[in-house]
């Protein structure tokens, strides 16, 4: 949260990107809504979702057995916070691409 703020306020960004995947899906909604909060609603939360697929390397317990790769997807949420327009401008956001 605070390096958020920081990045927001103190170092001009326009935006920051909040990603989480899996399980940190919650902890990255709350965290959106924890910097929006805390700057007084004067943010844009603009949210996608997405489907990520996973490889995983199964190791088997025989050391003689062939390790096996496993395909899986889980979702993936990403949250991009930017300040409003008219905060941009009393902080002086620049532009950055």
């Amino acid at each position: 949260l605070n390096r958020a703020r920081k990045l927001l306020l103190d170092r001009h960004f326009p935006s920051v990107t909040i990603h989480g995947m899996g399980a940190a899906v919650q902890q990255a909604v709350m965290l959106a809504n924890a910097l929006k909060a805390s700057l007084a609603d004067q943010v844009i939360l603009d949210v996608a979702s997405d489907t990520v697929t996973l490889y995983d390397d199964v190791v088997p317990d025989d050391p003689n057995a062939d390790i096996v790769t496993q395909k899986r997807q889980t979702s993936a949420i990403h949250i991009k916070v930017a300040l409003k327009d008219d905060l941009q401008k009393a902080f002086g956001a620049k532009r950055r691409r």
